[in-house]
């Protein structure tokens, strides 16, 4: 139940929700095959940091490299961390769990491995997170080492059929809230930029950012539902999430935060 068929048609029925996870993921990472782990419980998370999944996952395929960054809002070059890394013999993986499902096929851009967390949303009946491991077709054609890998995993940490539902049932909702956080965050980021009290601000869908010119070639649908702004007068940054945000909610707060 834990490696699927992209192909396979797209239902939230219990026998085949493995398979509308991974036909979705495996379109939104660019990936020609994708693996479905259980993570664990958001408990679990906080007080492991890592769940045993996550943590086998590291030592087997090495840690990957973060899409988006949540905690300096730095995009990652893909392309040229593939050609570092292959030119070292060595795979690339990526982690687009901050960047958000569906905003960044990964997998074209060189990772040979993009992973993904899928966590439901609070109060789901069934709290356990899904890992998804998605195999580029590249990297597919070229070694049977990862596939080898991720079989195993796989086969170790299989998701419950509760979970499997849950997670598949969640997925055109999952879409719509990283596109609509990406949206709201690009206001947000703006109107940040503007104000007289703010001396910087960190968002890669400005043009000003660093990372802007690596996030327009690497992000898809918007550029993720963080943004951090510093305060005039102040050297700590504050990171703002977006996700679930009402804009104008949001800059109404800010508007009294700064004033």
């Amino acid at each position: 139940m834990g490696e699927c068929d992209p192909g396979s048609t797209i239902s939230t029925d219990a026998p085949t929700a493995a398979s509308t996870t991974c036909a979705v993921v495996a379109g939104c990472l660019g990936a020609s095959r994708v693996w479905l782990v259980d993570a664990g419980t958001a408990a679990e998370r906080t007080a492991a940091e890592r769940t045993a999944a996550e943590r086998t996952a590291a030592a087997l395929l090495g840690s990957p490299v973060r899409v988006l960054d949540p905690s300096t809002l730095d995009v990652a070059d893909l392309r040229a961390l593939a050609r570092e890394a292959h030119g070292r013999g060595a795979p690339l993986v990526a982690d687009v769990t901050d960047a958000g499902l569906g905003g960044c096929e990964a997998c074209l851009l060189g990772a040979d491995i993009a992973c993904c967390r899928l966590d439901l949303p609070a109060g789901a009946a069934d709290a356990s997170t899904v890992l998804a491991f998605g195999l580029s077709r590249h990297a597919a054609a070229s070694t049977r080492l990862l596939t080898s890998v991720l079989d195993g995993l796989a086969a170790t940490c299989p998701p419950s059929v509760a979970t499997l539902v849950a997670t598949a049932a969640d997925l055109p909702a999952r879409l719509a809230r990283r596109r609509s956080a990406s949206d709201a965050a690009q206001v947000v980021a703006g109107y940040l930029a503007c104000h007289p009290a703010v001396s910087s601000v960190r968002y890669p869908g400005l043009a000003h950012d660093p990372s802007h010119a690596v996030a327009t070639s690497t992000l898809h649908a918007g550029f993720g539902p963080y943004v951090s702004y510093v305060r005039r007068g102040a050297d700590v940054p504050v990171l703002l999430d977006c996700t679930d945000a009402d804009a104008r909610a949001l800059i109404a707060r800010l508007e009294t935060d700064l004033a």
